[in-house]
């Protein structure tokens, strides 16, 4: 299957000399004008990875959203600022490179990306909707198993005590014993075992979720 690339960029020669780097590999590039836009011109569209000036990249005021979905993003800077590099990486960029670079050196940067995420599958949560999608086919969950994710995913990496869990999901006259979250818990890691979901039982706290960049 073809990888999707989307160039978001402010300098089109850079981004044709890029684009000819992956002229024989099996690649898609398509265009944005800015970053904001990317979900709007690519709704339905399985990106890879974000390429965007550093300009870009910090003018972009959702990009959290984009982590959270599992897309690289490799940042170009046109000039070198140790600050820049180490607020894009904290954000979640795979990659911090100057454009002065060798543009066959970036572009194996990104084909080893590629290459490291390929068989990795990714599954993000819309918190608006209270939906979750995954790239991939995703093992069948049980309405309860969908259920305790999507609260844990609503409070993103926030441990939650197993008796409000109790509460949201079963409702508040559930009468059973408390350990049944435990057992969807150790279901939900096998069914998610190779996404980039990570659960996190927290002794005395509660148990955490949340989607990992890749």
């Amino acid at each position: 299957m073809d990888k999707f690339i989307v160039l978001c960029d402010h300098d089109l020669l850079w981004d044709i000399k890029l684009e000819e780097e992956f002229n024989s590999e099996n690649i898609c590039i398509s265009y944005a004008d800015d970053i904001d836009d990317i979900c709007n011109v690519f709704p339905d569209t399985n990106i890879d990875i974000i390429i965007c000036s550093a300009m870009e990249f910090f003018s972009f005021t959702e990009y959290g959203y984009i982590i959270k979905k599992g897309i690289s993003v490799f940042v170009v800077a046109d000039e070198y600022s140790e600050a820049d590099e180490f607020n894009a990486l904290k954000a979640g960029c795979f990659d911090y490179q100057l454009r002065t670079a060798p543009i066959k050196v970036i572009a194996q940067r990104i084909k080893n990306r590629l290459a490291e995420t390929s068989h990795k599958k990714k599954l993000y949560f819309d918190s608006a909707a209270g939906s979750i999608y995954p790239d991939r086919e995703l093992a069948s969950l049980t309405k309860r198993e969908s259920a305790v994710l999507k609260v844990l995913l609503s409070n993103e990496g926030i441990p939650i005590e197993k008796k409000i869990i109790l509460q949201k999901v079963w409702g508040e006259n559930f009468k059973g014993n408390i350990r049944v979250i435990d057992t969807v818990i150790k279901q939900l890691r096998k069914k998610l075992s190779g996404y980039n979901i990570k659960i996190i039982t927290h002794y005395g706290r509660g148990v955490s979720a949340s989607c990992q960049n890749w």
